[in-house]
């Protein structure tokens, strides 16, 4: 898939960056897609990604606007001693099903990732863990998962796929149900 026809997966995030060449901020390095060059894919480009989907989290927890306040303060922070290129995608919409938005995902991150460029998603329930890994899976690329939770997410071999089981989805995933002993 093109880059470009990643666009009709995305609204425009409410907080756009306010470029300032006087200061060392975020927000002058952050691109759209229109904006990025080839060269800049050489350099290496971060794309974020704001996600709302939270119809499987197993508790309530609010993701409207998450992505565009994280974004507020991103843009503000000092750059650093590196030259980044942030691609800033918008934020992902719902599929009509979570499994659409699945489906989305993982053709966003596969898409992204041929092309060089390394997704960070903002906001959005931890089974979305799994739409990423089927990505992976795709590229036949091996993947690590870095998790902050008080908790390890596993469920069982019979759990749907939640926010409270996403990672045995990660290594038995539905299709490939694990072997009986």
């Amino acid at each position: 898939m093109n880059l470009d026809e990643l666009l009709h997966y995305f609204d425009q995030p409410e907080t756009v960056p306010v470029k300032n060449e006087a200061t060392e901020n975020l927000a002058n390095y952050v691109k759209t897609l229109d904006e990025l060059t080839d060269q800049d894919v050489a350099k290496g480009v971060i794309a974020l990604i704001g996600v709302t989907e939270n119809r499987n989290a197993t508790t309530w927890a609010k993701f409207e606007g998450v992505a565009d306040d994280v974004r507020r303060h991103l843009f503000n922070l000092k750059r650093g001693n590196f030259n980044p290129i942030i691609l800033d995608l918008g934020n992902l919409k719902n599929g009509d099903s979570v499994n659409d938005t699945y489906a989305a995902i993982s053709e966003i991150v596969a898409t992204l990732i041929h092309h060089g460029i390394t997704p960070f998603f903002i906001g959005g329930s931890q089974d979305l863990t799994y739409a990423q890994y089927l990505a992976y899976q795709k590229l036949e690329q091996t993947v690590n998962i870095v998790g902050v939770d008080p908790t390890f997410d596993l469920g069982t071999v019979d759990s749907e796929l939640n926010s409270e089981t996403y990672l045995w989805q990660n290594y038995y995933p539905p299709a490939q149900p694990p072997v009986q002993l």
